[in-house]
């Protein structure tokens, strides 16, 4: 029945295979300043801007973040039409000679433009003469990026992975690399992110990073060390039949890892499973179902690569029982007197053999009988 409920564990506890449980970045803020001009537009021409952005159009609604267009001043008014993102947002809009008109993000959401997106597409078209400049602003402190970014996570050991008999005593020492990758056509500033760790990590030294500045195509890494909780064993089980005995233990791992593991089968929590044991007597170690290779070196079991399993994993261990030899009797012993039956001609009287006795009075007999026959 224990071996019933160890399956079950194992099938509701072991997830999928998944990589190992590095650091990640969870959200990623920068500032963002960007102004430039474009240039002007002639009479019955447009000007297409377009930009992938790292963050949502929503998360820069506000007056900072605008485009302006100004109208030439060689003529008394300039006539233009204003396109975002296939949205008009101004129509034959009149613009006096000389004079700007600033359209905000503010407008663009007004206008029913999708603020939600990560791009965007400007279309300036001048109907009627000529304008002399359009200029984009976009500005904010702390934007939340959402996209046209990527990130990237490698871990290395430090120490290597070995499954311990306790919990407290299994512990290894992990070296992260994550890296950041921008790919928004702006430059960005003051890249910021929090680090989530592991849930089983036990030292957490460095809780966020500031990769500072981040331009376009630009990658950046940063390195943290630190460790975590390795895997342990949790529990015994133990199956005997006529002739062998199959012992498993239940190791739990936080993670898919490859780890080592030596064990004495002679010392405390091993030598109360592993009776009537002989390395000699072996026949299978397997983990998970699949066999793994072992030594036994200095009177020990030694695996040099466990592939565990995050959750519950099966080691057995399945050997035959070593014959028990057969116990001598020996004579009963009561006290300091040995008990022995003795035949009877072998007893002895006044110290001679009984047996000897027997021939000397068969002797003296027929000497007797002679002695009688020759007298008559």
């Amino acid at each position: 029945m224990r071996k019933i409920l160890l399956l079950l564990c194992l099938v509701l506890v072991v997830s999928p295979a998944l990589a190992v449980e590095t650091i990640t970045l969870p959200q990623v803020t920068a500032d963002i300043s960007f102004s430039k001009d474009y240039g002007g537009v002639t009479a019955g021409s447009s000007l297409t801007i377009s930009l992938e952005l790292p963050c949502a159009l929503e998360s820069l609604n506000n007056t900072n973040n605008n485009i302006t267009v100004t109208a030439d001043d060689a003529t008394a008014s300039t006539t233009v039409n204003l396109t975002v993102n296939g949205v008009a947002v101004a129509t034959n809009y009149d613009i006096t000679g000389g004079s700007s008109k600033t359209w905000t993000f503010v407008d663009f959401a007004n206008a029913g433009v999708n603020m939600s997106v990560t791009y965007l597409t400007i279309v300036v078209e001048a109907v009627a003469n000529a304008t002399t400049a359009t200029v984009l602003n976009l500005s904010g402190d702390d934007i939340a990026l959402v996209d046209n970014y990527t990130t990237s996570y490698s871990e290395v050991f430090l120490t290597k992975p070995e499954v311990m008999h306790s919990r407290t005593l299994s512990f290894f020492t992990a070296k992260d690399v994550i890296s950041i990758t921008q790919d928004s056509d702006i430059n960005l500033t003051d890249v910021k992110c929090s680090l989530t760790y592991p849930d089983h990590a036990i030292s957490k030294p460095v809780t966020s990073i500031n990769f500072e500045s981040l331009n376009k195509s630009e990658s950046k890494s940063v390195t943290v060390i630190y460790q975590k909780w390795g895997p342990y064993v949790s529990d015994f089980d133990k199956e005997v039949s006529d002739d062998e005995i199959t012992i498993t233990i239940i190791i739990y791992s936080f993670e898919n890892i490859t780890a080592s593991y030596e064990f004495n089968t002679t010392e405390e929590p091993y030598v109360d499973y592993f009776t009537e044991f002989s390395k000699d007597n072996i026949k299978d170690v397997e983990l998970n179902g699949v066999d793994v290779d072992w030594e036994d070196p200095s009177g020990v079991i030694k695996i040099d690569s466990l592939s565990l399993k995050e959750g519950l994993n099966e080691l057995n261990v399945t050997y035959t029982k070593v014959a028990v030899a057969a116990t001598p009797t020996y004579p009963t012993v009561y006290g300091e007197i040995v008990v022995e039956e003795v035949e009877w001609y072998e007893q002895t009287f006044l110290g001679i053999p009984v047996y000897i006795w027997v021939a000397i009075i068969i002797g003296l007999t027929v000497y007797a009988v002679i002695r009688v026959a020759t007298r008559r």
